[in-house]
């Protein structure tokens, strides 16, 4: 902002001071105007001293001055007051006191306008420079008006910038304003072209990198430093010729490098004539590498192309001890160097260790090419070396194979697996080996229908019914034998049975009874019983009886088993079908086997009384309570015995035995109360005491419905038995939700009694 017009006083006190700091004697005339100002003097001293204090560097004394002199003066808008403000935040600046950038900023918010705002920028802006903090330092340069400073403090600015973005890794900003410095000769036009060439070289520009390092190469700033650079960026620009002339001289100790850097040329030139496959010359210079680089940096990369380089010229032992450190590393370059130890073994007669070398380069497939020859190679010397034949070798081979179907190592691979496979019974493995073969003889025809049946039935076993149901279906490729052809399609059935798919299970047991060579198998008697059981599970009553029944028929002598549960579904498919009497006569029979097959007893007793109370016998609930005696008298823990309760006790209601059902419901109750029969139980024993006129016993059983079952339904089939009862004695409030009535809308109901 514009200065400050000074009036008369304030001019007269700056010249008294002047004068006296000039040396000046006062002279008569100017003892009055002394006295006159006397008052004034100590605020000129302060401000001289902290100015002096100033100029010589005495930022402390000058910080202190200064401050002093605001207190002094009265306008903090002054001229000199702000100028004492900004001097006084410089001063902490300068001494690094932790509130200095506190007090730049200070400065700046209270005196927007003043002239050494943009100073105030520039210094805390620089210091942060000078201090290294970089992206404080980018920042503040940010706040500088540009356009207000000196062309050469702009150039300083762009480069300060540019070199603290630089440090920051924000390249693309960077890169932008040591580019706009470059324009011009001057101070900073060789370190802005060394960070910008790093820039580009970062960037991917390594031919406007490799101009910029040249062009700076005879700086004395940068002599020693850019030698590196330009051979880094020769490689990079892959003008190897020239590296393999610029790099050798530097590799001196005249040429001034330190170790690092000669050992970093000498892996560039060595790499140079390494990309040439020139290995005698690369050797020398990657050796010199290897030999100035230790620890972290012998990286895999670097490790193997010195490997290589000892395995080109045929120094297999020394080849061996460095490709072993690239092996470890689980990528492409990792499988090159574990496939070059293989064969450095072998040039050593060492074949156990190449085989072990080619099985771990086999067992990685970033190249194709090393695969393939890994794999081959692996399974020949497991096979020559006999190490397990029947696993390693075959995993090798197949593994072979089936990458490499159209090798022309494929006939020789396939006739070691052929004979393998059958011996060893690997039965999946021999059928991938046979389905590769083109041209199928006979003797593979048959070879591929056991295995396929083979692999099918110990699939099965194994509970893989879908895996089994694929190599089934192959048995029939090339049916040569007509009964396995025929066995295939009974264990198709006898997997879609256990899948639950009983619509193709039985179309599958069908088919076997019908295929050549059917009546032939052991399984012949098994289809027509299988059958009868699926369409017992499809709940086709009238099929499945005929099935068994045609079964039992013509296989009397099958296993007693088999037959003792044929009679028991026919008796069961005669049940659902509500033939009743019939099913009694099968369950009879069932019976009659029981001292043979002791299995599901409690079953056919259990079924046998319902079927009985359902036929028209004179004494069919007789039977009927006699045959669920028997179940609860030899079967106490049959999972039958509360059904049995509660259908006797249902029977005994019915006949007016109310004392017997009662006594089986209170058995029942007591002891199964979590039973799902608990509360239709609880229904009957309402019903009963209904009948045998026990009112308070009904109330009490009703309440214990109406607590536990309020919601369930059965509450509502308890309340059509007790209504009139509780009417009688008035307790229609607290219905049970499951009633649908509350005691208003019942009273609402019109009345259907006299």
């Amino acid at each position: 902002m514009p200065r400050k017009l000074k009036n008369p006083r304030q001019i007269s006190r700056i010249q008294l001071v002047l004068m006296l700091s000039c040396g000046f004697f006062l002279t008569p005339s100017l003892e009055i105007k002394s006295q006159l100002t006397h008052e004034l003097e100590p605020k000129e001293r302060v401000w001289s001293k902290a100015n002096d204090a100033y100029e010589k560097e005495q930022y402390a004394l000058a910080m202190k001055s200064f401050g002093d002199f605001m207190k002094f003066e009265d306008d903090d808008r002054s001229e000199r007051y702000v100028k004492a403000a900004y001097f006084e935040a410089l001063c902490g600046l300068n001494l690094y006191n932790r509130d200095a950038e506190y007090r730049i900023d200070a400065f700046v918010t209270a005196y927007p306008e003043s002239p050494y705002v943009q100073k105030a920028l520039w210094e805390i802006a620089d210091h942060h420079y000078k201090r290294r903090h970089f992206k404080k330092a980018a920042a503040a340069f940010n706040e500088v008006d540009l356009r207000r400073l000196p062309e050469d403090q702009q150039r300083e600015l762009r480069f300060k910038r540019g070199h603290s973005l630089f440090e920051e890794e924000d390249f693309e900003a960077a890169r932008y304003d040591l580019f706009e410095v470059m324009k011009e000769e001057g101070a900073y036009l060789a370190p802005s072209t060394y960070y910008f060439s790093h820039i580009s070289y970062m960037k991917g520009n390594p031919q406007v990198a490799l101009e910029g390092f040249e062009a700076i190469s005879a700086h004395p700033d940068f002599i020693d430093v850019v030698p590196t650079y330009i051979a880094q960026t020769l490689h990079a620009t892959e003008q190897f010729s020239r590296l393999k002339e610029y790099g050798p001289p530097l590799l001196d100790e005249s040429a001034g490098l330190d170790k690092q850097e000669r050992t970093e040329i000498a892996r560039l030139v060595g790499d140079a004539f390494y990309k040439d496959q020139d290995f005698e010359s690369a050797s020398p210079f990657l050796e010199l590498a290897w030999e100035g680089t230790r620890g972290p940096d012998r990286k895999a990369e670097f490790a193997y192309e010195v490997g290589y380089t000892r395995y080109r010229i045929g120094a297999w032992s020394d080849a061996l001890d460095i490709l072993a450190i690239t092996a470890r590393e689980d990528d492409k370059l990792g499988q090159n160097a574990t496939y070059h130890m293989a064969d450095c073994y072998i040039q050593l007669d060492q074949k156990g260790k190449a085989r072990s070398a080619f099985g771990r380069a086999a067992s990685k497939d970033y190249d194709i090419e090393i695969l393939e020859d890994a794999l081959f190679s692996y399974a020949k010397l497991a096979f020559e070396l006999s190490y397990n034949p029947f696993d390693d070798a075959i995993v090798a081979f197949q593994k072979y194979l089936d990458q490499y179907p159209t090798s022309v190592r494929r006939d020789e691979a396939y006739r070691f697996l052929l004979d393998v496979y059958l011996t060893s019974r690997d039965y999946e493995r021999g059928l991938n080996a046979l389905d590769q073969i083109q041209d199928k003889d006979l003797t593979v025809r048959e070879s591929y229908q056991l295995l396929a049946y083979n692999r099918g039935v110990e699939l099965y076993q194994g509970g893989k019914y879908k895996q089994a149901l694929v190599y089934f279906n192959k048995v029939r490729t090339y049916p040569i034998d007509a009964q396995l052809a025929a066995e295939s399609h009974y264990w198709e059935g006898e997997c879609y049975f256990s899948l639950r798919d009983y619509v193709n299970a039985t179309g599958c047991y069908s088919k076997f009874s019908r295929a050549p060579g059917g009546y032939l198998s052991s399984y012949y008697p098994a289809a027509d019983y299988a059958r009868g059981y699926a369409l017992f599970k499809r709940k086709k009553y009238s099929d499945a009886l005929s099935a068994f029944r045609s079964y039992l028929e013509a296989h009397p002598e099958d296993a007693p088993k088999r037959i003792h549960d044929a009679e028991l579904r026919t008796a069961d498919c005669f049940y659902a079908k509500k033939e009743f009497d019939r099913a009694v006569t099968y369950y009879d029979r069932c019976l009659d086997r029981t001292t043979e097959n002791k299995g599901n007893v409690d079953y056919i007793l259990y079924q046998r009384a319902m079927s009985m109370s359902l036929t028209e016998a004179a004494e069919s609930l007789t039977e009927q309570i006699e045959g669920l005696d028997k179940l609860l008298q030899e079967f106490p823990k049959s999972r039958f015995v509360v059904d049995a309760l509660y259908e006797s006790a249902r029977t005994q209601i019915e006949r007016d035995e109310l004392q017997d059902a009662r006594r089986r419901l209170d058995v029942l109750l007591s002891a199964h109360p979590r039973n799902p029969r608990t509360k239709e139980a609880l229904v009957d024993l309402c019903l009963i005491g209904i009948k045998q006129n026990r009112p308070d016993d009904v109330l009490e059983t009703w309440d214990r419905i109406r607590t536990t079952y309020g919601n369930d339904p059965i509450a509502a089939d308890a309340y059509n038995i007790v209504e009139p009862l509780l009417i009688d004695r008035g307790l229609l409030d607290n219905l049970p939700a499951a009633v649908g009535l509350s005691r208003a809308v019942y009273l609402m109901r019109p009345c259907l009694w006299p």
